[in-house]
């Protein structure tokens, strides 16, 4: 599902991430170029994805993402989501930190292409 840049409201968003669950065979979703995801899109977009998450790339830059948002979007490296872009966001340490034990977990796998 590609959804670069089309100008997402948080309520839009809201209610893509309330209907991931629903759609178990969706292994691509690109919500880059949307300025408004930022740190609350990303945790929705995070907490949908985790229980029963098919999604293997998951683009989100230019989103406005900060560390909260990136902390909560590590979590999903390795289980499955091969392949994360986060360019062009205001992560930071905490975030850094966050990804980097994600990156741990991904190292038996083989790299995805992106």
């Amino acid at each position: 599902l590609e959804l670069h840049s089309v100008g997402l409201t948080h309520a839009a968003l809201q209610t893509l991430a309330n209907s991931l669950s629903r759609c178990p065979s969706l292994t691509t979703l690109d919500l880059g170029g949307n300025p408004l995801v930022g740190d609350d899109g990303a945790r929705a977009i995070a907490d949908a994805l985790r229980p029963a998450c098919a999604v293997t790339t998951l683009a989100l830059d230019g989103g406005r993402i900060g560390d909260a948002g990136g902390t909560s979007l590590a979590r999903l490296l390795g289980a499955p989501v091969r392949c994360l872009r986060l360019q062009q966001n205001a992560l930071r340490d905490a975030a850094a930190h966050a990804l980097a034990a994600g990156l741990r977990r991904c190292r038996t796998q083989a790299p995805a292409p992106c």
